[in-house]
């Protein structure tokens, strides 16, 4: 009796048991697509060759912008290497080199007027050795009675100063700071100066320009005599015009005049023939007694 129950109990359960396992297959079926949709999301294999696509444009980016640079200074090259020259003087294709160049750094750019050449220039500065940095000079180092810095005064443009210094401190401004670097060419040469800067040494300078003048005139009156003064040639001139020869062809033109007085004998000779012509004087005495 018992296997009897169990045996109809199976085969009313059976069924039952059969859709419960189907359903749990559906379930699981249900519960793995969605696990199973990698498909859809392992798109990254198709995003990972995007990188090297990228790649590949940078890289003709990068090469792109490489040649187009290499173009560009090829065409600047012409402009920074060669001058201009004026007509008739052959062109050369070496390159320019430069010896000798006179650099500066404008500090401060002044508020002032702009210094212009042939003007009084006042200035403050300090000069080094570009070798050493050694100070050799500096407005700072002279002062007058009150203790005050004395600026250099000079007229800019006329050859008063060394040419490093002459031509660095043009176009400033008044109130305008600069630095100066001055090659020895520039500057002192193979000569140096003195015990204070060596034969051939570069210079730096620092200049402050502190005022711009113009320059006194001079006196108008003082300058009319001044003018025949220096030329001693015009005044010989005057005495060119006497020409005292010229004086003396009159007195050659006198010569004739004396010529006669100098020949007394011709005048003589006339005078000693009515000597000889006695007779005829005694006949003027005759015919003057009539009268009488």
């Amino acid at each position: 009796m018992p296997r009897l129950y169990k045996t109809l109990l199976t085969l009313l359960l059976a069924p039952a048991l059969a859709f419960s396992a189907a359903a749990q297959t559906t379930a699981t079926s249900a519960t793995t697509t969605p696990a199973a949709k990698p498909t859809t999301t392992a798109k990254p294999a198709t995003t990972a060759k995007k990188p090297v696509t990228s790649t590949a444009k940078k890289t003709s980016t990068t090469a792109s912008k490489t040649a187009a640079a290499k173009k560009a200074v090829v065409a600047q090259a012409p402009v920074v290497v060669l001058p201009t020259l004026p007509a008739g003087i052959p062109p050369v294709t070496t390159p320019v080199v430069t010896s000798i160049s006179l650099r500066y750094q404008d500090i401060l750019i002044g508020s002032g007027p702009v210094g212009e050449s042939g003007k009084l220039f006042s200035a403050l500065y300090t000069g080094w050795l570009a070798a050493d940095g050694k100070k050799f000079d500096s407005s700072a180092d002279h002062l007058d009675a009150n203790k005050k810095e004395q600026p250099i005064k000079f007229v800019q443009g006329v050859g008063r100063m060394i040419p490093g210094f002459d031509y660095g401190v043009a176009g400033m401004r008044v109130g305008g700071k600069r630095r100066l670097f001055i090659p020895s060419q520039l500057a002192y040469g193979a000569r140096g100066a003195g015990n204070v800067i060596p034969p051939n040494s570069d210079l730096i300078f620092d200049v402050e320009l502190v005022s711009v003048e113009e320059l006194p005139k001079p006196p108008a009156p003082p300058a009319t005599p001044a003018a025949p003064a220096a030329k001693p040639g015009d005044a010989t001139k005057p005495a060119d015009a006497a020409k005292p020869t010229d004086a003396a062809k009159p007195a050659a033109t006198a010569a004739p005049a004396t010529a006669p007085t100098a020949k007394p004998a011709d005048a003589t000779k006339p005078a000693a023939a009515p000597a000889t012509t006695t007779a005829p004087a005694a006949k003027t005495d005759a015919t003057t007694t009539p009268k009488k």
